[in-house]
């Protein structure tokens, strides 16, 4: 009997892949610029400073000191961008911008600007995201404030219209009274005069009677209507809470993945895709919640 072919086990593991190889790098640098190193600040015009840059314990600040000290707060950070020209005999600098400075930082080689460079825009994209995720939840839950004082007023119109449908009910009740009183009295008349007002009375009875009718109708369709309207707002709503608690809690686990990441105690598992997915995730919600405030 032929031995059947052995099938090829696949070998690769998270920690394999580039994308977790690439994380793993950048998270190194972080940790390098947490211990800080002589890097020259340069200005046009001026010579270069020999000057210590280091990253705070959180990652959210990165500090120098000459020729005064000085620091930029990593989620202000709007631009880090490579130098045009080569300065300090050819050694590479990058500049970093925030709104309201800059500063260009030189590096003594290609090691260190990789590590500097890298390491701070990874930190700004991720100040981007975590900055952009808690202005929509602030958006959502100013919205969500919004909605509760929309359905409190809508509900006080609700049971002002019934009081005011019960009130119209009664009203035409007390009119259909008054019409077969009304209606009455013409039978009597016609017996003492013997003259055919009668007929064109019953004729204008109707009409009213008609019209009543009508504007019952209307009024009846209108109750149904807001009704209808009522509930689709209030499974909305239900909806829009649902997918609020759903983006507070990937929000947690993204900023729990995070401090994980950057403490060195998150599972190697959870790299740079698993970030990413919630970021994904975090934006499919948001999309959702735009779609229904949308409506």
């Amino acid at each position: 009997m032929a031995t059947p072919p052995e099938r090829s086990v696949s070998t690769s593991t998270p920690q394999s892949s580039p994308a977790f190889r690439k994380f793993m790098r950048l998270k190194h640098y972080v940790e390098m610029m947490k211990q800080g190193g002589n890097l020259y600040k340069w200005e046009p015009g001026y010579p270069f400073v020999l000057s210590w840059f280091s990253l705070d314990s959180t990652s959210e600040w990165l500090s120098w000191t000459k020729p005064t000290p000085n620091s930029i707060r990593i989620a202000d950070i709007e631009d880090i961008r490579v130098g045009e020209e080569k300065r300090n005999n050819n050694q590479p600098y990058f500049t970093v911008s925030t709104r309201a400075k800059s500063v260009n930082i030189c590096t003594s080689n290609w090691r260190e600007f990789e590590v500097w460079y890298q390491g701070l825009r990874f930190l700004s994209g991720l100040a981007t995201e975590m900055t952009g995720l808690s202005d929509s939840l602030e958006l959502m839950e100013e919205h969500k404030r919004i909605n509760e004082m929309i359905a409190a007023v809508v509900k006080d119109d609700d049971d002002e219209d019934e009081t005011t449908g019960a009130a119209a009910a009664v009203a035409s009740s007390e009119e259909e009274k008054e019409a077969e009183a009304a209606n009455s009295e013409p039978e009597e008349a016609e017996d003492e005069c013997g003259c055919g007002c009668r007929r064109e009375f019953e004729q204008e009875l109707a009409r009213l009677q008609e019209g009543l009718t009508q504007q019952h109708n209307i009024i009846v369709n209108l109750l149904r209507q807001n009704r209808t309207l009522l509930k689709t707002q209030r499974k909305q709503e239900a909806t829009i809470t649902r997918l609020l608690g759903d983006l507070k809690e990937q929000h947690k686990a993204t900023r729990t993945l995070q401090r994980l990441q950057e403490s060195g105690e998150s599972d190697t598992a959870m790299g740079t895709d698993t970030l990413i997915d919630l970021v994904n995730s975090q934006e499919a919600v948001i999309h959702k919640l735009c779609g229904l405030l949308s409506q």
